[in-house]
């Protein structure tokens, strides 16, 4: 088993919790999680760090560069490296991104991997909006959606 650590990344909205084994992120929380028996808290490592000052300084794909281990099923990890196919500065509605990981009738599997996705906003789950453009739901909070939306200059109604 892996050794997993906890960073953190103060945010203009909100302080990040990192989880990582200092290779790979592994989780991404939008609020302070506590380390435990198995995660010890650690300075923000620079695989980390570089990518997230970048993307808040305005480099909107500068997380691609950012290593994962995703654990989830094949559907749902198929799913998010979907959500990493989505350019910065562009949203998608369910539908186009079931279309584009080949699945055009699984709107609702899709939204429901989305939902789970353990890595939000390297995994850019933020940039799926409803078809009518509207936003839909986020798990980390629709202001917190709207921010990063913003920033990346997404138009959506």
């Amino acid at each position: 088993m892996n050794r997993l650590f906890i960073s953190r990344f103060s945010a203009p909205f909100a302080e990040l919790s990192l989880i990582h084994d200092g290779a790979a992120l592994w989780e991404l929380h939008f609020s302070r999680r506590e380390a435990n028996d198995f995660r010890e808290e650690v300075p923000l490592p620079a695989f980390l760090m570089k990518p997230l000052q970048a993307y808040f300084a305005g480099e909107i794909d500068a997380l691609r560069s950012i290593p994962l281990h995703l654990v989830g099923t094949d559907f749902q990890k198929q799913v998010w490296e979907g959500l990493r196919t989505i350019p910065g500065g562009q949203a998608w509605s369910y539908a186009e991104l079931a279309a584009a990981i080949g699945s055009p009738k699984a709107c609702r599997a899709v939204g429901m991997a989305n939902g789970h996705n353990p890595c939000a906003l390297v995994v850019p789950c933020h940039r799926v909006i409803a078809a009518d453009g509207t936003l839909g739901g986020f798990s980390s909070g629709l202001d917190n959606k709207r921010w990063l939306l913003r920033h990346e200059g997404v138009n959506w109604r």
